[in-house]
């Protein structure tokens, strides 16, 4: 997984290294603060740097599991085996 450095709209937060959200094209995301977010306005405009990650209460088959459910018939793995 790789960062990505975006546009985002400043939300609210909850403190430094606590839930913080922050709006990107339209979507509100749920982030960790460690952007200084209390010194900031709601509605500061910003470029911030996310990295893809699952928050430690995240149930990694939850995740996948509505995915995986969808999936139908079987699905080539490599070289051409089933």
């Amino acid at each position: 997984m790789t960062a990505s450095i975006v546009a985002a709209t400043f939300i609210a937060t909850d403190g430094d290294y606590l839930e913080a959200i922050i709006e990107v094209d339209g979507q509100r995301l749920h982030v960790m603060d460690e952007f200084g977010g209390a010194q900031m306005a709601a509605g500061t405009h910003v470029q911030l740097e996310l990295w893809p990650m699952t928050s430690e209460s995240d149930d990694q088959d939850a995740i996948f599991s509505s995915y995986l459910s969808r999936k139908k018939g079987k699905t080539a793995l490599r070289d051409g085996l089933l």
